[in-house]
């Protein structure tokens, strides 16, 4: 039997997209039921219970704590893995000075393999798959401040250079890799997430109307579910919503998603523009209210300047939306021609996009249809098989034909 641990010490809201595909891969794994492995969630002291709609009972809950009794030493394989890898490079310093060490848990356990599917780890000698989400710091450095730049570099080369495989969502992705932190292409896999909404309870009517009510929403109006990161560019939105409203187009906006310090920034411009009142910020709301969010908008908006995935885009194609997103080179391989697209640097352009989708019915209805279509290509179960198969694989488990498959399908 092989036993996973997935790294699971996140809070909820917190921390966005990671939030939502982490447990949307809970979910996946909880509904495979073909195989003997052991998935336990890493997560912190008492803090677990976030997960429990998830996973169905299927997967235990492993509690970060630093076991009472020492560690065994490490599996002599892996143990001569990371020293070949130490003296292969010697340009990072060593992992502990920018990564935290294992408290213990998991090897306590007894894993065989660890999933760190956040941009954040630790450091241990069991074989790891580590998810590196974005490299904003290197194409949006203007958003970071020089010591931050530093020490995201640090800490994800350091959780590269230590994990066994590098998992990315695209293979935009997996290229940027290669070209900015020197990831040799034969450690990456390129393993596409789906939509949270399919993790989610469907809400039922009177959700959506105690939904509407409690968040006095417009009849009409177009969702963005995203946090107030500068990435983000609430910016852009705001000045298209200004530029429709000189237009004589009244489309409002409902902005879900944590507010942090920028938040203060994007409200004084929408002061400044006059279209405070059109521009709605909920900030977090539970899952079944995002649901109902989607059910009841009649866009999708997601004017983001830089991604790793896009998870708002699939949650809008999954709930039959019209989506309007950015035309970002890494969101291609993602919304192919199921979204009316934008330059998100040309408020203009996202007016135009816009304008049209909220104006055109027959427009909205195409779009709709397209979303849903290249939402089917995407589920968490597939999601969780792919990664099953690297799990096995890492374990060293012999690999049927159906994960060579998988796993021949992922590499970069």
């Amino acid at each position: 039997m092989t036993k996973v641990v997935v790294d699971a010490r996140l809070e909820p809201g917190a921390a966005g997209g990671v939030v939502q595909s982490t447990l949307g891969l809970v979910h996946g794994l909880s509904r495979l039921e073909d195989g003997d492995e052991e998935y336990s969630l890493l997560v912190r002291p008492g803090r677990g219970e976030w997960l429990d709609p998830y996973h169905g009972g299927k997967l235990r809950l492993l509690e970060a704590i630093r076991p009472d009794e020492p560690l065994p030493p490490p599996r002599l394989g892996p143990r001569i893995a990371a020293g070949v890898r130490r003296r292969l490079d010697r340009s990072l310093p060593d992992p502990s000075e920018v990564v935290q060490p294992t408290k213990g848990a998991a090897e306590a356990y007894g894993a065989d393999v660890i999933h760190l599917p956040t941009q954040q780890g630790f450091v241990t000698p069991i074989p790891t798959i580590y998810q590196p989400w974005d490299l904003q710091h290197v194409h949006l450095p203007e958003f970071f401040d020089p010591d931050e730049r530093r020490e995201r570099d640090l800490i994800f080369r350091t959780l590269c250079r230590q994990a066994r495989l590098v998992a990315v969502a695209t293979r935009w992705a997996a290229e940027d890799l290669v070209a900015n932190l020197d990831v040799p292409r034969r450690k990456i896999a390129v393993i596409p997430g789906a939509s949270p909404l399919a993790a989610y309870a469907q809400p039922t009517e009177a959700d959506l109307a105690r939904v509407r009510a409690e968040h006095r929403l417009p009849e009409s109006f177009v969702l963005y579910p995203a946090q107030t990161w500068p990435h983000k560019n609430h910016l852009a939105l705001v000045d298209a919503i200004a530029l429709l409203g000189r237009e004589g187009v009244d489309v409002h906006v409902v902005c879900s998603g944590w507010l942090n310090d920028f938040h203060p920034t994007i409200e004084l411009r929408a002061r400044e523009q006059g279209v405070a009142e059109r521009i709605r910020f909920l900030g977090h709301v539970p899952e079944t209210d995002v649901a109902a969010l989607y059910r009841l908008a009649r866009a999708l908006v997601f004017p983001s300047l830089f991604e790793g995935w896009g998870l708002p885009v699939l949650e809008g194609f999954s709930a039959g939306l019209p989506v309007v997103a950015t035309n970002i080179p890494h969101m291609a391989e993602l919304v192919d021609d199921a979204a009316a697209t934008f330059d998100p640097g040309s408020p203009e352009d996202l007016a135009r996009a816009l304008r049209e989708v909220w104006e055109d019915e027959g427009l909205r209805r195409e779009l709709a249809e397209r979303g849903l279509v290249r939402s089917r290509a995407y589920t968490w179960e597939r999601t969780a098989r792919l990664y099953r198969a690297h799990y096995r694989r890492l374990a060293r488990r012999r690999l049927g034909e159906e994960d060579r498959a998988l796993v021949e399908e992922t590499m970069a």
